[in-house]
């Protein structure tokens, strides 16, 4: 066999070792980690079969100072592979949606379902409490590692929350403060799902608030009775139901309540500050889903009446 032959057999041999599959594995590297530890720890896995293969790839890439810290997941990639990915900084993430007008006891429920190592509810809770956040974990699709701690995952939505909210609330044309805006937007929120009657029922709140007549939301009655039941099912709402003692009920109280009661997306926050104008001061949900909207009281009346005798 001529000396050719073997050093093709050698070059051969060599790319199959860079390009053949090892075992899957994930490995969490720290920021400003070595290479030489990051090869450790893979080889320590069964990652990548060769500690020094690995090294020298990076040498001869010169990117031994430009691996990216992160969270990665493996599933038998070749060491060409496993270094391209460290290199890029492909880390593995859990993609998670926060649905608009959910509380924060249901976002922290919702994140629960989902593998993050780091995340612990009770404490989640406790600092959106201790620091009055909520209303301001902006619902959206994030794309979380596997290992965020509490503090950054809930900083991640109020990042959000601000990127977004901020602007638009900068070109408003009411009276309202911020925190009286994102409180409306999450009682409309919670009020209808559909964006045309966000819009009639923000100005029915709006015109009211001036006139300082109750709200008389359903969503915050329900919300005050979640607060003191949480697993309470609540089919509809009863005469006894608005009565409830608490600062959220706004047929006891007019104005606003103390804080919002959900965490509203932009739409509502978008219903507050540019309404449609209307002659409506009252509104109920038939059946549908869809709300009966009434000029007057006697008005109002007069359409419940007419909808249960359709109904019987």
């Amino acid at each position: 066999m001529t000396k050719k032959i073997w050093i093709a057999l050698l070059f051969l041999l060599g790319l199959l070792y860079f390009i053949w599959p090892a075992k899957s594995g994930k490995i969490l590297i720290k920021p400003d980690t070595s290479s030489a530890v990051i090869a450790r720890n893979l080889k320590d896995q069964g990652i990548i079969r060769s500690k020094l293969a690995f090294l020298f790839l990076t040498r001869l890439t010169n990117t031994s100072q430009k691996l990216k810290s992160g969270y990665y997941l493996f599933s038998g990639d070749s060491l060409l592979n496993v270094w391209w990915k460290i290199y890029r900084g492909n880390v593995s993430t859990l993609k998670i949606p926060i649905p608009e007008g959910l509380t924060s006891q249901e976002i922290a429920h919702r994140l629960n379902q989902y593998n993050l190592k780091n995340f612990d509810s009770g404490t989640f809770l406790n600092l959106v409490r201790k620091h009055n956040l909520e209303g301001q974990l902006f619902p959206a699709t994030y794309n979380f590692i596997p290992t965020i701690s509490t503090a950054e995952l809930l900083a991640t939505l109020t990042n959000q929350f601000q990127l977004n909210f901020a602007p638009i609330t900068k070109k408003k044309n009411c009276r309202l403060t911020n925190n009286e805006i994102l409180i409306l937007a999450s009682i409309v929120e919670k009020e209808t799902a559909d964006p045309q009657e966000r819009r009639i029922i923000a100005d029915i709140f709006r015109r009211r608030l001036e006139k300082k007549i109750p709200l008389e939301s359903c969503a915050t009655v329900i919300y005050a009775l979640k607060q003191k039941e949480p697993n309470k099912k609540i089919n509809h709402l009863t005469y006894k139901d608005t009565r409830i003692i608490s600062p959220y009920n706004t047929y006891r109280h007019p104005g606003l309540p103390p804080a919002p009661i959900c965490n509203p997306g932009l739409d509502s926050v978008n219903a507050v500050l540019n309404p449609e104008k209307n002659n409506y001061w009252y509104f109920f949900v038939s059946p549908s889903g869809s709300h009966i909207f009434s000029r007057t009281y006697k008005e109002h009346q007069q359409s419940q009446k007419r909808l249960k005798a359709t109904s019987r």
